[in-house]
């Protein structure tokens, strides 16, 4: 058996299945740099890095990374909302025709393209009980489809009754 010079380092975590290598190795890719670049900073083959990059718990941590970066930057974006449309408002205003109807269109597409969720709360709650009532049915292969009505009725009042909407 070899012997661990790391101690113990190299053992995974318990919250992500990674090692602390694997850990920084994502770090670093989701902070931009390349895979060679990763490689040699990390001081391992870049077939390793490239092995680690199929498994679940690497793209799992990788996307978890992404993830919080996408709200940083979105925040940030978020905090320069008024200026981007003080900007607009310019472009819009501009004797630059071009320019003011590159604008236009830019902010219709977005408009356009934007997504919206759903905003009928009865129908969201009524989902989410639907989707309880099946998790039920699947657990217990015994219930019947009118169990499932009346497991779905039962949810959906309670969660009427939680949130203070009338029925």
């Amino acid at each position: 058996m070899a012997k661990n010079r790391n101690n113990g380092r190299d053992r995974p975590s318990g919250e992500t299945g990674l090692t602390p290598m694997q850990e920084r190795a994502a770090a670093l890719l989701v902070a931009g740099k390349g895979l060679q670049e990763t490689a040699n900073e990390l001081n391992i083959d870049r077939g390793t890095l490239y092995n680690w990059q199929r498994s679940i718990p690497f793209t799992a941590e990788y996307n978890r990374l992404r993830s919080e970066l996408k709200g940083v930057v979105l925040g940030g974006l978020f905090d320069l909302h008024r200026q981007a449309l003080d900007t607009l408002r310019k472009c819009l205003e501009s004797e630059n025709e071009a320019l003011a109807f590159k604008a236009a269109v830019r902010i219709i597409d977005t408009v356009a393209s934007a997504r919206v969720g759903e905003t009928d709360v009865r129908r969201m709650i009524a989902d989410e009980c639907l989707a309880k009532a099946e998790a039920k049915k699947e657990a217990r292969d015994d219930i019947f489809s009118h169990e499932i009505t009346d497991e779905f009725e039962s949810y959906y009042e309670s969660e009427l009754e939680r949130y203070g909407i009338d029925r």
